[in-house]
């Protein structure tokens, strides 16, 4: 018979191990839906056109990630006429974005960007509060910022702070200025938008506008408009990965190491016991079979409570990466 003593011993062991995999494999499975659940998307402020044509990309060094250089003037201009009288098109807009951030707010990524109001077209999201800019004065931004219409806001560009009074808000990230004003403080045009009218097939909408970009820039629709997500967006996913995965690596060595120490030091506990059982005619295998056994028991229950774990804390991980930066 087993003593109370080592039955105490050996599910203090059991339990140990319980603990070890369950955490591991929760970090495993946290770690890994995170990974798998995000990735880079359609920009808001272009969800709202079905096709988009990008610049075509620049030289990188030293594996830096750089926004793809605007086209020049007149070649611009030239593209979005022309987008603009292809068959099925409504309107092909021009986005001249820009640095922009309110003084004294924390924002991060694509949000600190300007653009012309005629680009708002392009968005998946609409007026929220008052109205477009009228006069160079005047600017619409995102009403999670706190401002209402009305109110002054000192803008921070490349060009130094400016002084806007709020004409409007929108249900989305972004700065709005009129096109005028946006031209005098963006660099030039990446991206084109084209809005197609009604019954229009965004394929054949792709095919024209392709034949007329040819290789002076990249035609977009569907899931590849993501893209034109900003390349610092980008970085800060890839450096999130990575320490995704180290996590996820980390905690399957340990969980290893762990169970497997726990499990040994078990074993070597429980000679007298595996001592009586040979005594009365366990075979060897017998034994090894009752402790494969045991380790395959308490291995698939503190996996299935791990796996359950990760997926409660996923997006309490997500929420603290995010609020991380």
């Amino acid at each position: 018979m087993i003593s109370l003593a080592t039955a105490r011993e050996r599910w203090s062991s059991f339990l140990g191990c319980f603990v070890a995999v369950a955490l591991g494999v929760a970090v495993v499975a946290m770690s890994g839906l995170v990974l798998l659940s995000d990735g880079t998307k359609v920009p808001q402020r272009l969800a709202g056109a079905p096709v988009l044509v990008q610049s075509p990309a620049g030289t990188q060094t030293g594996g830096v990630f750089v926004e793809n250089p605007p086209w020049a003037p007149q070649r611009a201009e030239e593209l979005r006429r022309k987008l603009a009288e292809l068959p099925g098109v409504a309107e092909a807009v021009a986005d001249r974005s820009f640095y922009a951030q309110a003084a004294g707010t924390e924002q991060r990524g694509g949000e600190r960007q300007g653009h012309p109001w005629s680009a708002a077209a392009l968005a998946a999201y609409d007026l929220s509060e008052g109205r477009p800019p009228a006069t160079a004065g005047e600017i619409v931004l995102d009403r999670s910022l706190g401002f209402a219409p009305g109110e002054p806001v000192t803008v921070l560009t490349a060009r130094g702070p400016q002084r806007f009074s709020v004409s409007g808000t929108m249900n989305g990230p972004g700065y709005y200025v009129t096109d005028r004003r946006a031209s005098e403080l963006a660099g030039g045009v990446r991206t084109i938008g084209l809005l197609l009218e009604p019954g229009t097939d965004a394929t054949r909408a792709v095919a024209a506008a392709r034949r007329v970009v040819g290789g002076d820039g990249t035609v977009l629709a569907g899931a590849s408009r993501d893209a034109l997500a900003p390349k610092q967006d980008e970085m800060t996913r890839w450096i999130g990965g990575q320490v995704l995965t180290a996590m996820a690596l980390l905690s399957a060595f340990v969980t290893v190491f762990i169970v497997s120490s726990t499990f040994a030091f078990a074993v070597a506990q429980r000679r007298r016991e595996f001592g009586l059982l040979r005594t009365i005619g366990a075979t060897p295998r017998q034994l090894k079979r009752l402790v494969h056994g045991e380790a395959l028991a308490v291995g698939a229950v503190a996996a299935a409570a791990g796996a359950l774990l990760g997926v409660v804390l996923a997006p309490t991980m997500t929420g603290l990466l995010i609020d991380a930066g």
